[in-house]
């Protein structure tokens, strides 16, 4: 751990260093001179190859030690071990390229390593490296430079990718519609098959209403009604009315009159 701690301090005190001479100079204005330019690469220099040198045993510890204190270096280390399969054992730089705003160095590094080359952009604070503070190295990223080949190569398999997702989206889909079809024509069939069973189920007949029998008419009580009707009769039959006896009287249809 001491060891680790010892080159991130070595790179901000480098920096420190070197700066240090020309501070009134490198605070008063945006753009830096040549010397400063040459300093600033110095350090820049000195942050890559310590970031890129640690062990992951030494990586482990430092983003332990500089996750909350320095969240630049830790986040520089981070975009290291994600780059570093692709990128491989460090090799060598070729140049770099500085700029400044006044707050803020940009410093564009164009470095090799085992298996491929990469554009390094590290961003520095300005007024943290005069200072000489650990946390000057604002942040570190990657840029692997792939071969046309390579590229080809993954933009060729992320268009298979691609159309082979979208087929089977389209089979999936058409899969689904065509369930929609089954269920659709399955209640149809259900709908027709229970129209037609009730069409032939016959209809109950209806039930009879009883009709009443005609009550016979008791007349034995209507003394008068008999006495008149018996004497009629025995005017029309010119005889007495000893002969024969009125028990009940019913009535006759209308219709059987009308046709006498």
């Amino acid at each position: 751990m001491k060891q680790t701690l010892k080159k991130l301090l070595a790179a901000a005190a480098a920096g420190a260093c070197v700066i240090t001479a020309s501070v009134p100079v490198f605070a008063e204005t945006e753009g830096l001179s040549d010397e400063q330019v040459t300093q600033v690469e110095q350090v820049a220099q000195s942050y890559l190859e310590t970031i890129v040198g640690f062990s992951d045993e030494e990586a482990a510890e430092a983003k332990e030690y500089y996750q909350y204190i320095a969240p630049g270096i830790y986040g520089s280390i981070n975009t290291w071990e994600d780059a570093s399969e692709d990128l491989g054992g460090y090799v060598a730089l070729d140049d770099i390229a500085v700029e400044s705003d006044g707050e803020t160095i940009t410093c564009t590094v164009n470095a090799q390593f085992e298996k491929h080359d990469a554009e390094v952009e590290i961003l520095i604070d300005q007024v943290a490296l005069l200072t000489g503070d650990q946390n000057a190295l604002t942040s570190m990223a990657f840029n692997v430079d792939y071969p046309i080949g390579t590229l080809m190569k993954d933009a060729a398999k992320n268009f298979v990718i691609g159309l082979a997702t979208v087929f089977v989206m389209l089979i999936f889909l058409t899969f689904v519609i065509s369930l929609f079809g089954v269920v659709a024509g399955a209640a149809s069939k259900k709908a027709a098959a229970h129209a037609e069973k009730k069409e032939q189920t016959p209809a109950p007949a209806p039930t009879p209403i009883p009709v009443p029998a005609a009550a016979e008419e008791d007349v034995t009580d209507d003394a008068e009604l008999v006495a008149v009707i018996a004497a009629a009769i025995a005017a029309a039959e010119n005889t007495s009315t000893d002969g024969f006896v009125v028990r009940s009287i019913k009535k006759v249809n209308k219709s059987r009159w009308q046709r006498a």
